[in-house]
């Protein structure tokens, strides 16, 4: 994991994100996946995208070449698929999505699934809007790891693969659509997301233990709650971020990391008082560290 300072000085130099039309865009990417096939070049697809737009290259390259290679196993969801719809959040910058989207396709197109039925939506690379595309589409669901794949039935949500799939994606769809127990990678980030659907934040802060402890089983470590908490910050929703630290705090109180990413949530929000108490933790379990004195400095001085 990266130091927590790395990436507050990336959040605390933000700028205004331009807007930009949903289709046929391309940004330039410094970051090309590792774990992906070389490209021609690094430009990236963002907003919801045609399947055509795999067609293009330099997509074609590394779409073609997984879609080709992939032994897609229909039989398993023939008789369990209906009419579900499927939205994909994907990164064309992200070596999980390059290897993810192209294998999902292909069991789609071994079904004989219509192609309005999944809807392609490719997001951006960087601060500001980490995880966001042009047109927000990703809003109100909490898109933390790409690609995400959201399986519905009559518009409504019933299940999730986060980032890869737990067993094989046919095996965790038949999971989803067939109502089995699943829960998807990054669990932590998973279980309170639904929580943040159907609670106010205010709501949330009133009852921290509670929910710290619904979320506790499926912690592995404090980053999965920062990582959503920080692209929750990055696109501005300040309330579900510092939610998000919070609760962080709750499950790992001794790891100044969490109290960091928490300190720069309420500094974001312009909460000054929280944020200076927040930076006073951090001190306390890890004494020196210059840029947290800093910022403590800065805000005590307002």
């Amino acid at each position: 994991m990266k130091p927590i300072w790395l990436y507050i000085c990336c959040i605390a130099g933000l700028v205004a994100l331009c807007r930009c039309s949903q289709r046929t865009i391309v940004q330039q990417s410094s970051l090309p996946p590792p774990s992906s096939p070389a490209t021609p070049s690094a430009k990236v697809l963002l907003g919801e995208q045609p399947r055509s737009a795999f067609d293009q290259l330099p997509f074609k390259h590394w779409f073609d070449s997984i879609y080709h290679g992939y032994a897609a196993n229909p039989a398993l969801l023939k008789n369990a698929w209906t009419d579900e719809q499927v939205d994909v959040f994907m990164g064309t910058w992200c070596g999980d999505s390059r290897r993810e989207v192209p294998q999902f396709l292909k069991i789609m197109d071994s079904l004989g699934i219509p192609p309005q039925k999944v809807r392609i939506i490719c997001t951006k690379s960087g601060n500001p809007g980490h995880k966001t595309s042009p047109g927000r589409e990703e809003q109100g669901l909490y898109i933390f790891r790409v690609p995400t794949f959201i399986v519905r039935k009559n518009g409504k949500e019933i299940g999730r693969i986060v980032e890869f799939p737990v067993q094989s994606l046919e095996k965790d769809l038949l999971a989803i659509i067939s109502g089995q127990p699943y829960e998807p990678n990054y669990a932590a980030g998973d279980r309170l997301r639904r929580m943040l659907e159907v609670k106010s934040p205010g709501m949330l802060d009133e009852q921290l233990s509670a929910v710290a402890e619904k979320v506790r089983s499926a912690s592995k470590h404090d980053g999965e709650l920062n990582g959503f908490g920080a692209v929750l910050l990055s696109a501005g929703d300040m309330e579900h971020a510092i939610t998000a630290f919070r609760v962080n705090t709750a499950l790992y109180p001794a790891n100044p990391d969490v109290w960091g990413w928490l300190a720069e949530g309420y500094r974001r929000n312009h909460d000054n008082e929280k944020a200076v108490a927040a930076y006073r933790k951090l001190l306390e379990l890890s004494p020196g560290m210059e840029m947290a004195q800093l910022r403590l400095d800065s805000l005590k001085a307002l």
